[in-house]
């Protein structure tokens, strides 16, 4: 069967081919349908995208302000100062930014870009955001995508330029620091040899001896195998199991040579990481040593000087009515005190009637030795215990008048002998008066 040929047709044209030519309409119009689909697709991704994207056709490779704008994406405008630059589609680039003209190497480096079809980063570029009052920055690229045409990408890095300022100051300021720090990761968290070690600063590698800067990645038992040996590695997996960060201890240790002491503790951080801290405490435990040296200097004269007071007030009987203490040396307001207590604990021990101050061996009789000495009696007398005082040279009578010290009521010898002598005598003398 054949078709007979159209106008103008040569020969008749058969069913097969009719077919054919069908079957290649159809493809071409599929074609065409999934290009326009294809189109469609790349304008809503242009439209919608959060790069900014400005096209730009170079008209003069030799004029590199002859960039005529052909199009930008919505995203542009927050890049261009808020404008609506489609306003501008056709205007040179000179026209619609005239501020860019002093920046020419810019100007060079699209031109070159559209000229040459080889595309560039223009690099984090600063600017100020108005909204919110911040220094921002923002990524620049030169994209060459077709014939002398070059399409510049614009991207926000300000969240990424802080957090990379913030990585900065956190890895200076760690880097910097005179603590050790080692920061681990517990890979399998029932298998603390599985604890790796992913970050170091300096002074860690100084505590330790070892290079640590060269030990990243390395697992933390094959550098440091003792600390499996000592339970500290399982320490390290428990708290970056649990993220509950724990005290370590205190240990001595040699570095470099220097016997010294150093403060360990484990730091949870999230994702099963663990940071451990080094500090050195040696001068704090040196400190601590001379306290404690000093304080058991301190109880050691403590002791000495009880033990001497208690030698130096030594209180002896005569007989049991009667009792002695001489007094040898200065006498300061703590040892009048003990003065005090020794007599007045001898006396009720030994019911002594009579109680002998003997202050032959003072060497000061001042206020303070009187005051001592009349107080001492008053208690004494408080008990029924007459109080003598022997010893008083010429001098002392002296500077006791001089003072205005009121001995009355307590009985004076100037010798110790002569003191001793009526003690023995009263209570004889007591006796035949009664008997009298």
């Amino acid at each position: 069967m054949a078709i007979t040929p159209m106008a103008g047709s040569s020969a008749p044209l058969s069913v097969e081919s009719l077919q054919e030519r069908i079957a290649a309409l159809e493809r071409q119009l599929a074609d065409c349908q999934q290009g326009a689909l294809r189109a469609q697709t790349m304008h809503a991704m242009f439209e919608h995208m959060h790069l900014g994207i400005i096209i730009y056709q170079l008209e003069d490779p030799n004029d590199d302000s002859s960039l005529q704008l052909i199009t930008a994406n919505p995203a542009a405008r927050m890049f261009v100062g808020g404008f609506d630059i489609l306003a501008h589609v056709g205007k040179r680039i000179t026209e619609i930014f005239p501020n860019i003209s002093a920046y020419p190497e810019s100007l060079r480096q699209y031109s070159l870009v559209a000229s040459t079809g080889v595309s560039q980063d223009m690099g984090d570029l600063p600017y100020y955001d108005e909204q919110l009052g911040l220094d921002a920055f923002y990524s620049v690229q030169a994209v060459a995508i077709g014939e002398m045409q070059v399409a510049i990408l614009f991207e926000d890095v300000t969240e990424r330029k802080r957090a990379e300022d913030r990585i900065r100051v956190y890895e200076e300021t760690i880097g910097n620091m005179e603590t050790g720090v080692v920061v681990l990761h517990l890979t399998a968290p029932d298998n603390p040899e599985s604890l790796t070690i992913i970050a170091a600063n300096q002074q860690a590698s100084y505590y330790t001896e070892l290079d640590l800067q060269h030990k990243i990645g390395a697992r933390f038992s094959e550098v440091f195998p003792d600390a499996v040996v000592n339970g500290r590695a399982a320490t390290y997996a428990q708290v970056a199991a649990s993220g509950k960060s724990a005290f370590v201890g205190e240990f001595p240790a040699v570095i470099h040579g220097q016997h010294e002491w150093v403060s360990i503790k484990a730091v949870a951080l999230p994702d099963h990481r663990v940071s451990i801290i080094f500090d050195t405490i040696t001068e704090r435990k040196r400190a601590e040593e001379m306290l404690r040296q000093n304080i058991q200097q301190e109880e050691t004269i403590l002791a000495q000087q009880t033990a001497l007071e208690a030698l130096s007030t030594p209180l002896i009987p005569l007989n049991d009515r009667v009792v002695v203490m001489p007094l040898v040396g200065a006498l300061d307001s703590r040892r009048a005190q003990r003065v005090m207590d020794t007599l007045l604990e001898g006396i009720t021990t030994h019911g002594a009637s009579i109680a002998l101050l003997d202050i032959t061996g003072v060497t000061v009789v001042d206020t303070q030795v009187a005051s001592a000495l009349v107080r001492a009696a008053q208690a004494a007398k408080l008990l029924g215990t007459q109080v003598m005082i022997t010893g008083i040279r010429p001098e002392v009578a002296q500077t006791l008048i001089g003072l205005g010290v009121d001995l009355s009521g307590i009985v004076t010898q100037s010798t110790l002998q002569t003191g001793v002598s009526l003690a023995l005598l009263r209570p004889a003398q007591r006796g035949a008066a009664a008997r009298n």
